[in-house]
């Protein structure tokens, strides 16, 4: 039986699939291991749990190769939140702390220091 034939255009799209899961590989090897606040606490973490968390990222995660601490999600307005699936009707209500360069920055009253 003979050899199957390719065309050209079946070569690059195999090799274009092959390099594209090569490069997908190569990128989950190196990918940065990250804790992300939202992952624990959604948009209810404050200054204390937050310096808390560092602490133990610090002691128990660093040592295994986790790079980055994410504070994520709301740090940066006033108040507590009441029901995370109603967060963007709770949020037109709800003052946001921006500076001159409109950045966030963080909430006062979450994050005191």
């Amino acid at each position: 039986m003979p050899p199957k034939a390719y065309y050209s255009s079946e070569i690059q799209q195999t090799t274009a699939k092959e390099t594209a899961i090569s490069i997908a590989i190569k990128q989950m090897m190196t990918m940065k291991t990250v804790f992300i606040s939202y992952d624990s606490y959604g948009v209810y973490i404050n200054e204390e749990q937050a310096i808390a968390n560092i602490d133990a990222f610090a002691e128990k995660l660093a040592p295994h190769g986790y790079e980055y601490f994410v504070l994520d999600a709301c740090w940066y307005m006033d108040g507590t939140f009441m029901d995370t699936y109603n967060l963007r009707k709770e949020n037109r209500d709800r003052k946001s702390h921006i500076d001159q360069y409109g950045r966030f920055i963080e909430s006062p009253e979450l994050f005191p220091r």
